[in-house]
């Protein structure tokens, strides 16, 4: 079966929470990584701009990720997959550092508020939040969680973890 993999950018390959937890002087990121932070907006993003959202880094594990759905499926048919916040500059920077990290991937992308409308029956998408699992595998889509530490997922290794249940999802 061909599939496209739609990669999640924040907490996957980029590493958005030890920033937004530098910016915000937190020691524990729990609540912002399950979404249940007691903070607006304005309260979180602000100061934030383009420059910022560019200059983020990669997850530790985040190129061995990315080429692992690059074997899985081939180069041609991953695309990034993200949702920019809800304030400015967030979307110009995640473009930014598309193009300046990840260059081969600057005409591939999708930036959108739902990740489910990309679903079918040939997309995979992996992403950190058990939402954006939960939507896409609604509306057609075949969905992968990441393990990362504020998900259920958080003591499996992610990168052995995603190969090796992409590979049983691509035989299947």
């Amino acid at each position: 079966m061909n599939k496209q993999i739609f990669l999640d950018m924040d907490g996957v390959i980029v590493d958005l929470h030890h920033a937004v937890a530098e910016r915000l002087g937190l020691a524990d990121m729990t609540a912002f990584n399950r979404g249940e932070l007691a903070m607006s907006d304005h309260e979180i993003w602000s100061g934030t701009d383009a420059e910022w959202w560019a200059s983020l880094p990669w997850m530790n594990d985040g190129q061995a990720i990315l080429k692992v759905c690059e074997n899985a499926v081939g180069a041609e048919n991953v695309i990034i997959c993200s949702k920019p916040a809800n304030w400015p500059g967030s979307a110009e920077g995640k473009l930014q550092w598309i193009a300046s990290l990840m260059p081969t991937y600057a005409r591939r992308f999708v930036l959108t508020p739902n990740k489910a409308w990309c679903a079918n029956g040939r997309t995979l998408l992996i992403d950190d939040n058990a939402d954006n699992i939960l939507g896409f595998a609604q509306a057609g889509g075949a969905a992968l969680l990441c393990p990362r530490p504020w998900n259920v997922l958080k003591d499996r290794e992610p990168v052995w973890h995603l190969k090796s249940r992409i590979q049983e999802m691509i035989e299947s």
